[in-house]
């Protein structure tokens, strides 16, 4: 029990962020904590975001009511010390911010977030509300609040140094009517009590009854706090917190003592003195600031006028050098045409290279020789055809490159004579390997004519072979008739 106790005064108060303490009856304890007492009457049985929990004491007040509470502030102090303070089977609390709510979409039915919008920069308020919109379901509410620019800052002289963009109340309506259909705005501020008890009723921590005798067109209200949701709202009692510390006796006290001084002439003439001395110092700061400031609108101006004429200059040499890029294009354009007349031909020279290579093949059993010469213009063709894909692609780099400004202009145009002679060689290339096929093509008809004078001699001798054996037969018959008569004869 002692630990616990230590644990909750361990959280440094840094002047906004409000940690409860045995003041109990001071404005700002009143302020917070009636806050959450009104919220905790709409969590009944709700799953339920405290955002920017601060020390965590509102989240434990919700989730009284609440089925679930999870407090979430940007701060790990905080949350680890609301993690050892505040105890409970449906309260939780992370550490998170309100630009990256960590909780998926539709996860809630009541988002609370008091006092928390004016600390964040206007474009950070716009994420903060998108994000409430995805972790909010559909059917959801939201009540958040904000002290009102014109009372809390404005007709007070005050300036809160921890307020990154506080919030008059149209504007404060006006950027929560952007994301939710229905809107009530309520009003929170601190009013002076009399009130009359009895013995039994100074025990009683709340007072439900209570009666405005006067009515005012509009109070003075520092905080407003907004009930937001796309569907009907639920409707909300006004709410008081009598001060039972008689805060406003002591106020009135210290008024008529400070007015008190304020009729000794001495001091007025004092404090008059002093101001006045402060306006000169902070007129001289200003002359000094304002002399700086025309010394660097100076500078800045002398600085335009440089570039301008730099600009002015570079849009010159970008017109130049767009009309020799035209040209190197109109260029590249012949050249593409004189390529592709050129892949014409060599597609006609392929197909009729084909066809040869069928008829060498039919004709390889026949003629050996014909292999090495084959060989040598599958060689050849292939050579061709590789140098015309490298052509291609050094014809695309070169489109590419004709962009750049003149030092590349100039390297492409001698790259341009290059591919000229290269193009001219092989155009003479392209009519060697003509003279090459028509070459083997009257070699083929001469092996054919050498084979059929083969044949012809051929069929010649075995026809003379053919008489031979015939007269062979003859005389062998002759002869063994001869020998057979003698022998019978015998």
């Amino acid at each position: 029990m002692e630990d616990k106790e230590i644990s909750q005064h361990d959280l440094e108060f840094t002047g906004e962020r409000y940690i409860p303490n045995d003041d109990n009856n001071s404005e700002i304890f009143m302020q917070h904590i009636q806050r959450y007492i009104v919220a905790k009457e709409l969590c009944k049985n709700k799953k339920v975001l405290d955002i920017a929990c601060g020390e965590g004491y509102g989240s434990d007040i919700l989730a009284e009511a609440a089925s679930s509470v999870c407090g979430v502030d940007i701060s790990a102090e905080a949350i680890e010390h609301a993690k050892n303070k505040y105890q409970k089977d449906n309260l939780l609390f992370h550490t998170g911010s309100v630009a990256d709510i960590p909780f998926d979409n539709e996860s809630f039915d009541i988002i609370i977030s008091f006092e928390t919008i004016e600390h964040v920069s206007e474009d950070l308020q716009i994420q903060f509300l998108n994000e409430i919109k995805r972790v909010l379901k559909k059917d959801g509410l939201l009540i958040m609040s904000s002290p009102d620019k014109l009372y809390y800052s404005d007709m007070a002289g005050f300036k809160n140094i921890y307020h990154v963009k506080e919030l008059y109340e149209e504007e404060f309506s006006a950027i929560l009517k952007k994301y939710f259909k229905n809107i009530h705005m309520y009003y929170q501020g601190m009013l002076a009590t009399s009130y009359i008890i009895d013995d039994k009723l100074k025990q009683i921590s709340e007072i439900k009854e209570f009666t405005v005798v006067k009515k005012h067109n509009q109070y003075n209200a520092e905080i407003n706090i907004a009930v937001c949701s796309d569907i009907e709202l639920p409707s909300i009692q006004n709410h008081y917190i009598a001060d039972y510390a008689n805060k406003y006796y002591s106020l009135k006290h210290l008024v008529n003592s400070l007015q008190k001084a304020i009729k000794d002439p001495a001091y007025i003439i004092e404090q008059k003195e002093n101001y006045i001395l402060e306006q000169r110092e902070k007129i001289g700061s200003l002359e000094d600031n304002t002399r700086e400031l025309n010394g660097i609108i100076e500078q800045k101006e002398n600085y335009i006028c440089e570039q301008r004429e730099k600009i002015g200059g570079l849009e010159d040499s970008t017109r130049e050098l767009n009309g020799i890029i035209e040209q190197k294009e109109n260029y590249i354009l012949e050249q593409r045409e004189k390529i592709g007349s050129l892949e014409d031909n060599t597609r006609e020279l392929n197909g009729i290279i084909e066809q040869k290579e069928n008829y060498i093949c039919e004709q390889r059993e026949k003629i050996g020789g014909l292999e090495d010469s084959t060989r040598e213009l599958n060689g050849i063709i292939e050579q061709k055809e590789n140098y015309i894909l490298e052509q291609r692609e050094k014809i695309g780099s070169l489109e590419d490159n004709t962009r750049e400004l003149n030092g590349i202009i100039e390297q492409k145009e001698n790259y341009i004579c290059e591919q000229r002679e290269k193009i001219g060689r092989l155009e003479d290339n392209t009519r060697e390997l003509n003279g090459i096929v028509e070459q083997q093509t009257n070699y083929i008809y001469d092996q054919n004519e050498t084979i059929g004078e083969l044949k012809n001699i051929n069929n010649q001798q075995e026809h003379e072979l053919n008489i031979y054996r015939g007269f062979t037969s003859n005389i062998i018959i002759k002869i063994l008739y001869k020998i057979y008569i003698k022998i019978a004869g015998r």
